[in-house]
């Protein structure tokens, strides 16, 4: 398989009270081109700092990234940023609230292409997340949470990435609207040949979305493979625990 991200041996410590605290420990893993790779874990497993960390948001303690082949160190992170975009949990605190998010997405297409064509490109990514036009002219206090994440993907997208990583992503949303957003991801990811990194505490979530599945606990990943087989026959207990508050 064509290898997008790989990741050896990553590490990542903070000081707390004066002692270094482990918040991921030793984590090796591929992701590859066109896949949806699922991270999932209770609240403080480590899946977010990984996120941040594999797409050079927080530097690495130890370990290294490859992207496509080619090593990328904490100076050269400015190519992470050319092929990947992260979509948060809390799609309001992402967007600056004294902008209409009109004005947010053609920041982020201005920034790439200029003024040319970038009209016309905004509302050609506002329509393909399911939002109608006159939603650009709103304040992201001023739409629903579905809606500022579809606009939050759409500002993702203006960057054309080859991959979105997704930390919670729809952790906030009510569930109807949870499976509207994951099919519009995976939408995307059939349309556009886009690779997603998908992080979430819910193994639900995960399994209607994700074709392979990492488990974390206390920054340590105990359990990978398959998201269907790891759900059907889970072997850590870990993995079992979490299962369980699904079911």
């Amino acid at each position: 398989m064509n290898t997008f991200l790989e990741a050896r041996h990553l590490s990542r410590r903070f000081m707390k009270e004066g002692h270094a605290v482990s918040a991921v420990q030793d984590v090796s893993f591929s992701l590859y081109r066109g896949e949806c790779l699922g991270i999932a874990g209770a609240s403080g497993s480590g899946k977010s700092t990984l996120a941040r960390m594999v797409c050079g948001l927080l530097p690495l303690s130890e370990g290294e990234l490859f992207l496509q082949g080619s090593p990328v160190s904490w100076k050269e992170r400015k190519k992470l940023y050319q092929k990947m975009q992260m979509v948060f949990q809390l799609p309001r605190e992402s967007f600056d609230s004294r902008m209409t998010l009109k004005k947010s997405l053609m920041e982020n297409l201005q920034n790439r292409q200029g003024e040319k064509g970038c009209r016309e490109e905004m509302e050609h990514l506002l329509t393909e997340c399911g939002l109608p036009l006159e939603t650009a002219d709103k304040y992201p206090h001023q739409v629903s949470g579905g809606e500022c994440q579809r606009a939050a993907i759409a500002r993702a997208l203006a960057s054309r990435p080859e991959c979105l990583v997704c930390d919670e992503a729809v952790s906030a949303l009510d569930m109807e609207v949870q499976k509207g957003i994951l099919d519009l991801l995976m939408k995307l990811k059939v349309e556009k040949g886009l690779t997603l990194l998908f992080i979430s505490h819910d193994l639900a979530v995960i399994s209607y979305l994700c074709d392979r599945v990492m488990i974390m606990e206390q920054g340590k990943v105990v359990e990978q493979g398959k998201t269907a087989e790891v759900i059907r026959h889970p072997r850590h207990p870990y993995t079992k625990k979490l299962l369980a508050a699904v079911l």
